[in-house]
């Protein structure tokens, strides 16, 4: 299995989001509060430089541990004429999930298996790649910040809608990318054994995250998995036991099992 960066360096800032309001924009989609040729140009840049931004930082999660950005990226074009690398096989999936959307869970797991092979391949040797990427993704920033100032110190607020942020970094683990789900209240057993994994106090604990080491898994994996035994994302519906098998790198698979703690404790 790759292995890239753990240690997360925070070098790319939170961008500071202005709320949306509702704000006229023109043709182009620049706000009409800018009101002239210098203007529209700054804005124009500064869309450019924050798209930029926005691309090279999911990169950089994806060299230091987080595919969760990269993951998407690849998502997006799974399957379709803007995917080089697609094969008939990756376009009859991508079809299926549109014909049948009660399965999409358990085609998504698919689809990731071949994305996450990509991301392996793209993130390895990721100690020489990811330095150089770092520092221009902080130029870029230092200009997309400049540029943000000037339209708001011309124009107020309005002026910075529609631009593309980019949210802070955060230090991650091998337990999944940002924004996604957790599920918790669950003992997870792998072939017949109760998974566990220490906390920060030392107490014993079983989660989908000891599991998928368990089993030597990616805990998207497990996720995955969980998500398509349970038939839904949806918490509160989850069933208080769910069986499913998950498959590791060298192709040996297990038994998982998991069954909901007794909240009352």
């Amino acid at each position: 299995m790759t292995t890239v960066t753990e240690e997360v360096i925070e070098v790319v800032e939170e961008v500071t989001e202005t709320p949306e309001p509702s704000v006229e924009v023109d043709a182009n989609g620049i706000p009409v509060v800018i009101a002239d040729d210098f203007g529209r140009m700054g804005y124009e840049k500064a869309k450019a430089e924050s798209e930029r931004l926005v691309s090279l930082t999911a990169q950089i999660d994806a060299y230091q541990g987080n595919h969760s950005a990269l993951q998407e990226k690849f998502r997006e074009v799974y399957g379709t004429d803007a995917d080089s690398e697609s094969t008939d096989s990756d376009r009859k999936i991508a079809s299926d999930l549109e014909k049948a959307k009660l399965a999409v869970l358990t085609l998504e797991g698919k689809r990731d298996e071949v994305i996450n092979a990509r991301i392996a391949e793209v993130t390895k040797d990721a100690a020489t790649k990811v330095a150089p990427m770092l520092e221009e993704a902080d130029k870029i920033k230092k200009s997309v910040t400049s540029l943000r100032k000037v339209l708001v110190d011309m124009f107020g607020t309005d002026a910075t809608y529609g631009l593309p942020t980019v949210k802070g970094q955060r230090k991650s683990s091998s337990g999944g990318g940002t924004g996604t789900p957790r599920i918790r209240g669950f003992d997870v057993y792998v072939n017949g054994q109760l998974a566990t994994q220490a906390d920060q106090n030392g107490k014993q604990k079983s989660h989908l995250s000891a599991a998928a080491k368990a089993a030597n898994v990616d805990t998207s994996v497990m996720r995955e998995a969980f998500w398509a035994a349970q038939g839904t994302q949806n918490k509160e519906q989850f069933k208080s036991r769910v069986e499913f098998t998950v498959t590791d790198p060298d192709n040996n698979e297990y038994a998982v099992i998991a069954v909901a703690q007794d909240q009352s404790e």
